[in-house]
């Protein structure tokens, strides 16, 4: 069997695999981010804290939000796009495993690193928004990467119905993202 055969009788009966392997390269980029973390020497992550802590967002709510929402809802667009590509599952994979692996680092620096008001504040500013969009970023991630499998497995008919279906969706986690960084500009300003 050759190229999409092969795809079609070995992949597809059983198409939970891809969630566990999502799982895998989600715990994986978190433990390598740990890992990373944990071995910057104290003087590196007293300096990274102090650079972190200068960095004090803008007071402006409204103005926040929009940043905030730019951000996660360009990630959630390149997600998309991966997903709409014949690499994307590699793109994907490794989309994803850069951002656990900074959510993974950013933690571990967190909880090593020793925290004084203006540091929380700022390790706030930025922890925050990270762990209440990574759940909208991997679900966003698990739709497209199945969306990205199916390219190999349909044909155009069925093809366009659900590139149809999965933008409705990918539409609904970015009105999501609209919602969860609209309670991110609002933690963010409380904090400061």
């Amino acid at each position: 069997m050759i190229g999409g055969q092969a795809v079609k009788k070995y992949l597809f009966p059983n198409f939970k695999w891809h969630s566990w392997l999502l799982a895998l390269i989600i715990i994986g980029g978190v433990l390598c981010g740990a890992i990373a973390a944990y071995i910057l020497d104290l003087v590196t992550c007293s300096e990274l804290g102090q650079g972190l802590a200068a960095l004090s967002p803008n007071a402006d709510g409204r103005e926040l939000y929009f940043n905030i929402l730019k951000a996660n809802s360009s990630e959630l667009l390149k997600i998309y796009f991966f997903g709409l590509c014949l690499p994307g599952v590699f793109l994907l994979i490794g989309y994803l495993f850069f951002k656990s692996f900074s959510l993974g680092f950013l933690a571990l620096f967190i909880l090593r690193a020793n925290p004084w008001p203006s540091f929380s504040a700022a390790i706030g500013a930025v922890l925050v928004p990270q762990i209440l969009f990574f759940p909208l970023l991997v679900a966003a991630a698990s739709l497209m990467f199945q969306m990205s499998l199916l390219i190999f497995y349909l044909n155009k008919q069925e093809l366009l119905k659900e590139i149809l279906a999965k933008s409705a969706i990918m539409l609904i986690i970015l009105l999501i993202c609209a919602l969860v960084s609209l309670i991110n500009s609002g933690l963010v300003i409380k904090l400061f």
